[in-house]
């Protein structure tokens, strides 16, 4: 169970430290909250690559 809790206070600090990071470079991203915890998830499970996680943000970049 351990192991389980540390997975998903990985997945939120990722998370949160992604949007700080937008933030501190004055950007700020539209998302689904469904669509943001479906692609943390992937990249926590392997599944989404680094380069398919900038590119998610990036398509998300408020203009």
């Amino acid at each position: 169970m351990r192991g389980m809790q540390s997975l998903r206070d990985s997945k939120r600090t990722a998370w949160v430290a992604a949007r700080v990071f937008l933030a501190d470079n004055d950007e700020a991203i539209r998302f689904n909250w469904l669509d943001a915890i479906q692609i943390m998830e992937g990249v926590a499970a392997g599944r989404i690559s680094e380069k398919e996680l900038a590119e998610w943000f990036r398509l998300r970049l408020k203009a």
